[in-house]
């Protein structure tokens, strides 16, 4: 193969090879590039990601069902799952879908745990832009262009890509290479639909003589070397795929084959620290009930079928999965049996090392925002804190980093004991009023979460810094709260309001206008 043609593979390969970023994501890398002194830390743990990501927007008041709120039933006359459908589990108030009975069986053998209210603040309802925040680990008002994952994998290997571990970081199952897999170096991971089809992909060489002791000869030797290694990565999934097994049945549909790809490589000693497959088709504005119904199945079904692979093969204690969805739906059907973009929904992890049950309050149909819709009680970033820095064992302050802010783990993992990851009783998450600025003859409402039940004290005081009323004092259960503030015959103007849990003080402003 001629140089130029093998960069002009390189550079626009997709589906097949999207890998190594000198040759596969475009971004072109020098063999005078210095090397990080931060030291590796991907040999930490065996810890695997299995990310299922769901396309277009799910809708989490249909998939884990609030069957005891007549409210529900009130919002969703046509749509709403009957209570005698719904699959009932230990919680009083919560049931499953009543397609859903893989999820169902994984969350009673104690190996999923269910994240309701997941969500940021100022939803965004666009399908392009919610997907991006979520995939970046952005907020709404910000725009990045690496991906959470590929943000981690980057620090973890510093020195990628001038030196490459022997298996890839990440494999996605199909399509062009995720945005959460990207990094300032460029791709993090590999895109693979047939093994055999990217082994053979991999065998190509370059056959230019090459003359030595000139510039373009240095350039051309260094990328013959990565091409070179790169190559071990067409081989290193081929004999992993070989040497791999299934244990069990999956179904046809294609998430339950990604995911029984996944667990064969797993299988044959691949050591990839994150997979990532998907599931297309939750856009569901008209007859929603039985494309829903259906969909919910093929991902519940499959998440019991690739769990139950792992355990079969004794794997399982390594590996966790996590359900994504770019955001809920309304809380009101619309008129074509079907529902619109909404808010916040609720997001599962599975698999043996999760802390099952349910976290967070049930969703409420009477505290909302303007449009009538869910308000979030978990920042969707504090799924991602706990993975970092409980699944693959990142420092508290490296996560923050990462991340771009402090978001408190939510307590989703389990230690090597059994027991839950412990998380400081006074971390807290003190929200922004709204609205903001508030009439001084109106209401505002001041959203707060805490991780653990906690005695707290939120207070308001004026610009001179005088306590002008005591909002809240008392214990308070983990999960997202939100406390009402009448500011009828409160002069307008700045004001402050902090919450106090225990030594830790949070303050924020909140304006007054006439």
């Amino acid at each position: 193969m001629k140089r130029r043609d093998f960069l002009q593979q390189s550079l626009y390969a997709t589906a097949g090879v999207a890998s190594v970023p000198l040759l596969f994501g475009g971004i072109p890398v020098h063999a005078g590039t210095q090397r990080f002194i931060r030291p590796d830390m991907m040999a930490q743990n065996d810890n695997v990601l299995v990310v299922i990501q769901m396309f277009g927007g799910n809708d989490g008041l249909n998939t884990f069902v609030p069957y005891t709120n007549p409210k529900y039933y009130q919002s969703r006359p046509t749509v709403g799952i009957p209570p005698t459908q719904v699959l009932k589990i230990a919680n009083p108030t919560m049931g499953f879908h009543p397609q859903m009975t893989g999820m169902r069986n994984l969350f009673n053998a104690g190996k999923l745990v269910a994240v309701q209210g997941v969500g940021y603040e100022n939803s965004n309802r666009s399908h392009f832009r919610s997907e991006n925040i979520w995939l970046t680990g952005s907020g709404a008002e910000s725009i990045l262009h690496t991906g959470w994952l590929g943000r981690y994998l980057e620090f973890s290997y510093p020195s990628f890509p001038l030196q490459l571990p022997a298996d890839p970081f990440a494999v996605q199952i199909g399509g062009t290479l995720s945005l959460m897999l990207q990094s300032a170096k460029g791709n993090m991971g590999i895109t693979l639909a047939d093994p055999d089809t990217f082994f053979k992909l991999g065998r190509n060489q370059l056959d230019e003589p090459v003359p030595g002791g000139t510039p373009y000869g240095e350039e051309y030797l260094f990328i013959r070397a990565i091409k070179e290694q790169s190559d071990k990565y067409s081989q290193r999934v081929n004999d992993a795929f070989n040497a791999g097994k299934n244990v069990g049945t999956y179904g046809s549909a294609g998430l339950a084959q990604q995911l029984r790809l996944v667990a064969k490589l797993i299988s044959g000693g691949l050591k990839s620290k994150i997979f990532m497959v998907y599931i297309g088709g939750f856009d569901t504005h008209s007859n929603q009930s039985g494309a829903h119904a259906s969909l919910l199945k093929t991902m519940s079904d499959a998440a019991e079928q690739f769990t139950a692979d792992l355990q079969n093969q004794g794997l399982s204690k390594n590996v966790v999965g996590l359900t994504m969805s770019e955001f809920g739906r309304r809380t009101q059907e619309n008129g074509s049996s079907g529902t619109d973009h909404g808010t916040a929904a609720v997001q599962f992890l599975f698999g043996e090392p999760v802390n099952s049950g349910v976290l967070g309050a049930d969703p409420s149909f009477d505290v909302t925002d303007s449009s009538g819709d869910l308000l979030y009680t978990f920042d969707y970033r504090q799924i991602y804190s706990e993975l970092l820095e409980h699944w693959f064992e990142l420092p508290k302050d490296d996560v923050t980093q990462l991340l771009g802010g402090r978001y408190i783990p939510l307590p989703l993992i389990r230690n090597s004991t059994g027991a839950a990851v412990p998380a400081a009783v006074s971390e807290f998450e003190l929200l922004q009023n709204f609205p903001n600025p508030a009439s001084a003859s109106g209401r505002t409402t001041i959203p707060f979460s805490l991780n653990a039940p906690s005695k707290i004290d939120l207070l308001l005081y004026d610009a001179q810094g005088r306590v002008v009323a005591t909002l809240a004092s008392g214990v308070y259960q983990a999960g997202r709260h939100t406390v009402d503030f009448s500011a009828s015959g409160a002069a307008p103007g700045a004001y402050f309001y902090q919450l106090r849990v225990g030594e830790q003080r949070v303050t924020r402003t909140m304006l007054l206008r006439r």
